[in-house]
């Protein structure tokens, strides 16, 4: 664990969330394996109602989200109840997921090693291979 997620946990659930609640949320979940209670904090992005996160394939916290996973999001000072889907390596998913992101934080084009062509595509291998080292996290709330 990030010697800095008790803090971000802390302040994230405190009347105090507001300064970073507007791109920092907390996922709580139950590991598959261990059936242990976890709950972290990550860098979000609104997509509609749909909420996405990113991670890189090496970390293993992700792969208690794989399939439709229900998870609890602290959400700007609420609970959501939502459920998660995980996926990595799959370039339909990764991309138009990228592309929303970039368009909400493109100055982090860099962090993820992406290049564009001329035209502003993505370069395809490019986009490829990154796919394969990034996970695409979607939380779509539950009705």
């Amino acid at each position: 664990m990030n010697r800095f997620n008790p803090f971000m946990i802390w302040l994230l659930r405190s009347p105090l969330h507001f300064f970073i609640s507007g791109s920092m949320m907390l996922i709580s979940f139950v590991g598959r394996k261990s059936g242990k209670a976890y709950t972290i904090p990550v860098e979000y992005i609104r997509v509609g109602e749909k909420c996405l996160v990113f991670s890189r394939s090496q970390r293993i916290w992700w792969k208690n989200l794989q399939g439709d996973v229900p998870v609890t999001l602290h959400l700007r000072g609420q609970s959501v109840q939502a459920v998660a889907s995980a996926t990595t390596g799959d370039v339909s998913v990764f991309q138009p997921a990228i592309e929303a992101y970039l368009t909400r934080y493109p100055q982090r084009g860099k962090m993820f090693e992406l290049q564009r062509l001329a035209d502003g595509t993505f370069d395809p291998a490019n986009l490829n291979r990154v796919a394969q080292i990034m996970v695409t996290i979607w939380f779509t709330p539950s009705t």
